[in-house]
């Protein structure tokens, strides 16, 4: 009679293999979330700037260069009515909008953090909240300082909006929308409408602060002015200096 030879794997060997297992995926996960995340911020900052940046043109083709968007607002300062006004008359039919927030989900989701450990919380809550096709949600802010001033324009992105904690750079990033005389609307960081040029070093620098807010000559600004000019200068990509 023949007898044929069973093989198998002792207990311990399937434990060996286990716990190498385990091992190897402890180092690699953390490395390709990582990853993944990059690419979440790096995808979704560069479509939604193209997003509105192709708005802007359209609603300039259809109500003029460097149009002031006056239809629907009253008073002056920021607000929510206002905000809603000016985006929904002027830049809402020129974009692909998935859903708009109630107002109490609109404050829930203003709510970020000033930096990467260790902030305050602060929230931004006088804009118009909406969701993009692509997964963003965003902000829409106008105000202005008084009823003969120019009308401001941001839009304050917030890139994975279901997360619960929201941080400055790194999960917001705002634009303005600035009216330049001889361009029109642009769409631009904070730091480069104010007219702050910078070297990479120093927006690396900015970027990775962990207060609230950075003062550049006098003025205050979001960490996220400076990652956001950082990223768009590096076509998109988020640089080895600011990870």
């Amino acid at each position: 009679m023949n007898m044929q030879k069973i093989w198998a794997f002792t207990l311990a060997e399937v434990l060996i293999t286990l716990g190498i297992i385990g091992i190897v995926a402890a180092m690699t996960i953390p490395s390709l979330m990582t990853k993944y995340r990059k690419s979440i911020v790096e995808t979704r900052l560069k479509d939604s700037y193209s997003i509105f940046a192709n708005a802007i043109r359209l609603a300039e083709s259809e109500y003029g260069t460097g149009f002031e968007p006056t239809e629907g607002i009253s008073g002056t300062g920021w607000n929510r009515r206002n905000a809603k006004a000016v985006f929904d008359n002027y830049f809402r039919l020129f974009m692909k909008i998935n859903y708009e927030y109630s107002d109490n989900a609109c404050k829930e989701l203003s709510k970020a953090y000033g930096g990467k450990s260790n902030s305050q919380m602060y929230s931004d809550n006088n804009g118009a909240c909406y969701n993009l096709m692509n997964g963003t949600s965003f902000l829409f802010f106008t105000g202005r300082v008084n009823s003969s001033s120019p009308f401001m324009m941001a839009v304050q992105l917030r890139l994975e909006p279901t997360k619960k904690r929201q941080i400055d750079g790194i999960d917001v990033f705002e634009f303005n929308i600035v009216n330049n005389a001889e361009k029109g609307l642009e769409l631009l960081p904070g730091t480069v409408s104010a007219g702050v040029n910078l070297s990479n070093e120093n927006l690396a620098k900015y970027c990775n602060s962990t207060s609230a807010r950075v003062k550049v000559n006098n003025i205050d600004y979001s960490r996220s002015a400076f990652c956001l000019e950082l990223i768009k200068r590096n076509g998109w990509k988020i640089p080895q200096i600011i990870l």
